[in-house]
């Protein structure tokens, strides 16, 4: 699921899932301070990594994500 390719991702040591995470995590003022490897995070409901801008203008943003069972690919 979503929690745990973060988890992966970040080399965590244990799966941390959507609600755990702000635990570890420091808050960005501005979305627009998002850069590679941040999180954008929604607790108890999805996380994704972030890969970058996709434009200047910083309006759309690249990301991975993975759903739960049965959605997940």
């Amino acid at each position: 699921d979503c929690s745990g390719l973060v988890s992966r991702c970040l080399k965590l040591p244990t799966v941390h899932d959507s609600s755990q995470l702000p635990s570890i995590c420091d808050p960005l003022d501005n979305a627009k301070n998002l850069m590679p490897g941040d999180l954008l995070n929604i607790p108890r409901q999805h996380v994704m990594l972030i890969a970058g801008w996709a434009d200047k203008e910083k309006k759309w943003i690249c990301y991975y994500e993975t759903g739960g069972i049965p959605d997940w690919k």
